[in-house]
C-alpha cells in the first residue's frame, strides 16, 4: 500500500509539470551542453580539437530541439568558431534561447 501511495505522489509531481516545461527536452539537453562548454572555456580546460568536438555537440543535440532558433543559433555559433572568429552575438543568442528553454517558453 505504501508502494502504491508514493507511486501516484511521485505520478502526481510529474502530472504537475507544464506541458511547455516538458515540451523540450532536447532543448533542455542542448543547452546543458552548451552551459558545460562554456564553462570548460572559461576554464581554459579545453584543446582546440576538444573545443570543436564539444560544440559540435551543442549542434547536434540542438538540431532535435523545438525552441525556434536554437539550432541555427548554435550552427552560427560554430560556423563562426571554425572560421576563427570570436562571436560574441552568437554566443548572446544562443545564451538567450537557452534562458527561454529553460523558462519553459
Amino acid at each position: 500500500m505504501r508502494a502504491v501511495l508514493m507511486a501516484v505522489a511521485i505520478g502526481g509531481l510529474f502530472a504537475s509539470c507544464s506541458d511547455s516545461e516538458a515540451a523540450d527536452a532536447t532543448g533542455v539537453d542542448a543547452c546543458i551542453a552548451f552551459e558545460e562548454f562554456n564553462d570548460d572555456v572559461a576554464a581554459g580546460v579545453l584543446t582546440p580539437g576538444e573545443f570543436r568536438a564539444r560544440l559540435q555537440d551543442v549542434v547536434e543535440r540542438a538540431e532535435s530541439a523545438q525552441t525556434p532558433g536554437l539550432a541555427e543559433a548554435a550552427r552560427d555559433l560554430l560556423a563562426a568558431a571554425t572560421q576563427g572568429e570570436a562571436s560574441p552575438e552568437a554566443v548572446a543568442e544562443l545564451s538567450r534561447l537557452c534562458a527561454r528553454v529553460d523558462q519553459g517558453l
